[in-house]
């Protein structure tokens, strides 16, 4: 199936984004429409770092159990009667599901529509199937790797793992 892999890099290189979309024909690949239409889902991905699935079918159901146990367990919750109460829970999980996938948020631009809104103006658009087919989001830890309060720009407080040896040849690396 054809499609594009788009990448996004946001402001200050700490936040990064590769997505691929696909559509039905090589010719539809190579429109600029699914270029710009990637790239801003991409951007949509970088901007919601609770998004992680693509649709809410996705989602493993210990998730989903884990959301229910945890929106049950809730105190604002404890004195309601149960029929008020599970109404409640569900539509507590259902907001939360449709938070974490991607083809349900509001797109970032137009508040108005949804990211599954927005493919389908393209689908129209270009005559094609489009479908996110995966995506990874990359964020640096700045806990992990924070610079030091008296540093200059770029000076990590801890050294790389395995970093190598400026001083080592690379024939005694082979």
């Amino acid at each position: 199936m054809p499609g594009i892999i788009e990448s996004y890099i946001h402001t200050g290189n700490s936040i990064g984004v590769l997505v691929e979309v696909g559509c039905q024909s090589n010719i539809g690949a190579r429109t600029s429409e699914l270029k710009s239409l990637a790239k801003n889902i991409a951007m949509q991905i970088a901007a919601c770092p609770e998004i992680k699935y693509i649709r809410i079918a996705d989602i493993p159901t210990e998730i989903t159990k884990s959301i229910e146990t945890t929106e049950m367990s809730r105190k604002d919750l404890s004195k309601k009667p149960a029929n008020i109460r599970n109404k409640v829970v569900r539509e507590r999980i259902e907001s939360r599901l449709k938070e974490i996938c991607l083809l349900e948020r509001d797109y970032i631009r137009e508040q108005e529509i949804t990211v599954q809104d927005l493919i389908k103006l393209h689908d129209a658009q270009l005559s094609e199937d489009i479908q996110v087919r995966r995506f990874v989001r990359f964020q640096v830890d700045e806990s992990e790797n924070p610079l030091p309060p008296d540093s200059d720009w770029g000076v990590p407080n801890k050294p790389l793992p395995n970093s190598p040896d400026p001083l080592i040849s690379e024939a005694e690396f082979e």
